[in-house]
């Protein structure tokens, strides 16, 4: 029996990538994977953030120039592309379908033990718009960071994709330690993991609100 998922076609990737290339990078906007960790993080938000909310952020400055066309087109593919993350956040790495896994490039595999390797920003996009969907619900957020240790663990990862640094905990002002090439595929191969126990806190923390 085949599973069916919502994830977008080649086709419709490529077209969501060119609009983006097009009307929103080059105004401080988003990539596409940049886009990917920003949707995921709005999938995984401990409150719900309304589309009119989080749609004008991924054109940047050109949102209110983007031709209204290209707009409700790309409002069809990003609803589709929602959705294909909600699918992809119930899933750990060791179960997660090829279709569902994170919109994020990555270099050749003969490139994988260059010399230069380590030189490559693997998941640093998807880590920035991740961290710029959290901006959105940054107090409910925190409120997790303060409560659960393994969402700050989540988030130190993040931030070593982002920042391509391990900081010092013990001596937060210290310079930090490069992240290896080897190091960024780890976290991304763990990613699934890590999103799929934030879905499972999001849920488990919207139980407990009905039940108050």
């Amino acid at each position: 029996m085949t599973t069916e998922f919502t994830a977008l076609s080649d086709e419709q990737v490529d077209r969501l990538s060119n609009w983006l290339d097009e009307h929103a990078i080059n105004h401080m906007g988003m990539n596409l994977e940049a886009l990917d960790g920003y949707m995921t993080a709005l999938v995984l938000s401990p409150e719900p953030v309304p589309f009119e909310e989080w749609e004008p952020i991924i054109w940047g400055e050109n949102a209110a120039n983007v031709d209204a066309d290209v707009r409700r087109q790309a409002q069809d593919l990003l609803t589709l592309h929602l959705e294909s993350v909600r699918e992809r956040v119930a899933h750990d790495a060791e179960s997660i379908p090829e279709e569902l896994t994170p919109l994020m490039w990555l270099p050749d595999e003969e490139d994988f033990n260059n010399a230069e390797a380590d030189s490559i920003e693997a998941g640093g996009d998807w880590a920035r718009g991740f961290f710029t969907g959290i901006g959105l619900r940054e107090t409910q957020w925190d409120a997790w960071l303060e409560s659960y240790d393994f969402v700050e663990e989540i988030f130190l990862y993040m931030d070593q994709l982002e920042s391509g640094e391990v900081m010092d905990m013990d001596n937060p002002v210290a310079a930090g330690t490069p992240v290896s090439f080897k190091e960024r595929m780890e976290i991304i191969a763990a990613l699934p993991t890590m999103l799929r126990d934030l879905a499972q806190l999001r849920d488990k923390e919207a139980a407990a609100k009905v039940l108050q």
